[in-house]
């Protein structure tokens, strides 16, 4: 039995995607044949100059939102690519075809330009914006798309194929929508046991990094990798966490020291991006990977998100700068401790102070992101964010990724506002709390934009997202 991947645009470019070359290796261990596609960065390299920004985040809403995905994206990016997509998944004569969700247009005209070839290929969306509650609502009412998954999908699209493969009722499946209703995954206790990534239908020289500070696109030579699945935080405004679901999960050290070693064989690559939703949910564990790498000798380069952590310290900062470490991401969302501790952090901004400081080694790029308007943020608050960033300016590589704070459907922030009064929502970004409206976000944010204009070379870009909202 045959099985199409796909990896469609809008997506991050840095390293090929490891949702589906996850899946790849696991249903190929089960004796499924696989074919992978990753459009996206097979696209962009079909790009001008000029065009290649829709790949930005800034840009992205452009392929999520109809009208701009009709008027611009359809016309100027795929529509002349499209054709030879179709043609290739059919030509694999794949049973069931897996999508990748980044953006609901681009599923579902790929998900209908496949069944007006072949109508009985079934046809699977997955990823994180299928959830309702993140925007993927419309994918829920699309005919052309018979099954949606949410959550760890190994052990779900095998359960899916072997039944379809034995031609048994499509009931009861696990980790998958149906007719609006969801049964959790089954998870893998034991993420040792997963095979590694195949790559072997992947073109490793298609992917590339935006420089915020060289103003370009160069080759990114790198591959993600993960420690862990879940997270051991509870931050109201998160969606990651109820989609991921626990338990929290760690591979072991020998495992992640055989994946790296088996990359750099096969591959070459010697730098890793971790995608885990933190790399220090097991600190111990982080410490003792670093350690291994020095061990193993392996001169390899490799980072990821970070939470602030009490137990960062000089001497284990330095063990992570000189194992290669180099790039750290840190969520530290506010710059206030009322706040903080509104959203379950459990940290104060004093200590992610200490943190920045500890990890500005030369040639160590530090981030951080920040969240604009929880409800629990008054001006005076968003004020000592901003004082927080004047201080902690000098510690990081590039201006901070900000974000308006959403409030989604299921999330512990709805619950814990939606009954006090003065609240009102009617979607995840339309929100108000006394005087915490939208427009009141906005300013805030074009607040923090201009600041960081002023503190980083690179400066801050945003659309205006909003334009066609009003």
């Amino acid at each position: 039995m045959k099985i199409a991947l796909i990896n469609p645009p809008v997506w991050a470019l840095e390293t090929p995607p490891l949702g589906i070359t996850y899946l790849a290796s696991f249903l190929k261990q089960n004796n499924f044949s696989v074919k992978c596609f990753d459009f996206n960065a097979e696209l962009f390299h079909k790009q001008t100059e000029e065009n290649k920004i829709y790949w930005t985040p800034s840009l992205s809403y452009k392929w999520k939102w109809q009208d701009s995905f009709d008027k611009e994206i359809l016309l100027e990016i795929i529509g002349k690519q499209i054709g030879n997509w179709i043609s290739r998944i059919v030509k694999e004569t794949p049973q069931v075809v897996g999508i990748t969700n980044h953006a609901n247009p681009v599923t579902s005209l790929i998900a209908s330009k496949i069944k007006q070839i072949n109508p009985e290929i079934v046809i699977v969306a997955g990823g994180q914006l299928c959830s309702p509650s993140l925007g993927g609502q419309a994918l829920h009412e699309d005919s052309n798309i018979d099954f949606i998954s949410l959550g760890e999908g190994e052990l779900a699209m095998l359960q899916l194929c072997q039944k379809i493969r034995d031609k048994l009722p499509l009931t009861n499946l696990k980790g998958f929508y149906k007719n609006e209703s969801r049964i959790s995954p089954e998870l893998i206790e034991n993420i040792d046991s997963l095979p590694f990534p195949d790559y072997s239908d992947i073109d490793l020289n298609k992917y590339a990094v935006l420089d915020p500070i060289q103003n370009g696109w160069k080759p990114s030579n790198s591959l993600s990798m993960l420690l862990s699945r879940g997270c051991v935080n509870n931050c109201d405004f998160c969606m990651q966490r109820v989609i991921w679901e626990k338990p929290f999960r760690c591979r072991s050290v020998e495992n992640v020291i055989s994946e790296m070693k088996f990359m750099i064989d096969k591959w070459g690559v010697k730098r890793f991006h971790f995608n885990d939703l933190l790399l220090n949910g097991n600190f111990s564990l982080l410490i003792n990977l670093a350690n291994a790498i020095l061990q193993e000798n392996l001169g390899i380069i490799w980072g990821g998100n970070l939470t602030i952590d009490n137990r960062f310290n000089l001497e284990n900062v330095e063990l992570l700068y000189s194992s290669g470490f180099d790039h750290a991401v840190f969520g530290v969302e506010s710059g206030t401790q009322k706040v903080l501790n509104e959203m379950g952090k459990r940290y104060s901004p004093e200590e992610a102070e200490r943190v920045l400081k500890l990890f500005n080694q030369p040639n160590m790029k530090v981030f951080i992101n920040l969240i604009i308007g929880h409800p629990s943020e008054t001006e005076e608050d968003f004020n000592q964010t901003l004082d927080f960033l004047r201080r902690t300016s000098k510690y990081l590589y590039s201006a901070p990724s900000p974000a308006m704070c959403a409030i989604f459907a299921g999330s512990d922030l709805l619950k814990k506002y939606q009954n006090k009064e003065g609240f009102n929502w009617n979607e995840p970004e339309r929100w108000s709390y006394k005087e915490n409206t939208w427009e009141e976000r906005k300013r805030r944010l074009n607040k923090l934009i201009e600041l960081t204009n002023k503190l980083f070379p690179s400066g801050f870009f945003m659309v205006d997202k909003d334009r066609n909202l009003d």
